[in-house]
């Protein structure tokens, strides 16, 4: 506490009053429904509030997760999305809040504090209070003007995209909004899969997706593509043609047919896109072209302001983060930087515990036990 403001852990039932405020000044990811589907996944959480002393306002803040499992509960981290978020970015007030999640991350034995923030540049701030800032995390996003008429986004569409599109939509994929626990599921299974592919991508687990399918209602849009089955289109000369072809694209059968899967994040007029994966066996159908397509109309139509293309590398040092980054650029949108990633070390002997040891020897054998 100091002269201008107290900074403290809230109570539940200040998470109300804090959510009006992120309404106005914040994100999703600073939303108390985002904080509750942590929760229900399994993680502790809790929101840290500063309010100006004088009117007793909040002037800022933000939620941390600590997730809780089994095994290495004594390696754990203090975790912080897209916060704290903290009026005018004062940078009295920005140590001072450094300081209290440091002794409330050192209260919670945690061994790091990896922090994600969109509101806070100035590094040296950070460098100061003994974080670490990220060199070449996935800092960057390609944000798509939706404010532009139809046409317009189109037109800032690569020549590349649009054929695939094209060709996509003449391959009968059409768009699957996930409603019950068995869409989840399959897009559960497309996402998992691919991330399993990605050397070094850590997934966002299931419970995750469970916890905020739950919550967020019309405000989260897991979304599947998928390829018509032949029996649905008989009629059709192609679909006749490609029943006849034993050597038919990638043995498509008769049931439809799960391609590639996104989940979409809604709020403040604004469009994130979250998480995707794909089956690299139908590749060859550009489904996730057509997933980002399908976002940018339906955002156009429901006038929402941009949609957010992240996980941009800055400086992408392999062949995934350079395909990733050339794909993401194909649809128009304009790059911006938009996160700062940093950690701070709590406990050095922890973390090289953690390091050498539990991670690569242990977690293995305990995920091949729990299969």
């Amino acid at each position: 506490m100091n002269n201008k403001c107290k900074i403290y852990i809230a109570s539940e039932s200040e998470w109300d009053e804090w959510n009006n405020f992120n309404s106005m000044f914040g994100n999703i990811f600073q939303s108390k429904e985002f904080a509750i589907a942590y929760k229900e996944s399994g993680m502790k959480v809790n929101l840290v509030l500063i309010r100006e002393n004088q009117t007793n306002k909040i002037i800022g803040g933000c939620y941390y997760m600590i997730p809780l499992p089994k095994l290495n509960k004594f390696f754990n981290q203090l975790r912080i999305v897209s916060g704290p978020i903290i009026l005018n970015n004062d940078p009295a007030i920005i140590k001072l809040f450094l300081n209290k999640i440091t002794e409330i991350a050192k209260r919670e034995k945690v061994i790091t504090i990896p922090l994600r923030t969109e509101f806070i540049v100035d590094k040296q701030i950070f460098n100061n209070n003994n974080f670490t800032v990220s060199e070449n995390p996935p800092t960057m996003s390609y944000v798509n003007n939706l404010g532009l008429p139809k046409e317009d986004l189109w037109k800032k569409i690569s020549k590349t995209q649009k054929k695939k599109i094209k060709r996509a939509k003449k391959n009968n994929l059409f768009i699957k909004q996930v409603e019950s626990i068995e869409d989840l599921k399959t897009f559960n299974h497309l996402y998992q899969n691919f991330a399993a592919s990605v050397r070094g991508w850590v997934p966002i687990p299931y419970d995750l997706f469970l916890a905020i399918h739950n919550n967020f209602k019309q405000n989260a849009k897991f979304l599947i593509v998928m390829k018509k089955g032949n029996k649905e289109n008989k009629n059709n000369k192609n679909n006749k043609e490609n029943k006849n072809n034993k050597n038919n694209k990638n043995n498509i059968k008769d049931k439809d047919i799960p391609l590639a899967a996104g989940l979409f994040l809604l709020f403040n007029k604004k469009i994130i896109y979250l998480a995707n994966g794909s089956d690299i066996k139908y590749k060859d159908y550009h489904a996730n072209s057509v997933l980002i397509w399908y976002m940018m109309e339906y955002g156009h139509l429901h006038n929402y302001d941009n949609l957010d293309i992240y996980g941009v590398f800055p400086k992408p040092s392999n062949d995934f983060e350079k395909g990733m980054n050339f794909f993401k650029s194909q649809f128009g949108g304009d790059l911006i930087e938009k996160f700062m990633y940093t950690n701070k070390t709590i406990s050095p002997k922890k973390l090289f515990i953690f390091q050498k040891i539990i991670s690569p020897i242990v977690l293995p054998i305990y995920k091949r036990i729990k299969k």
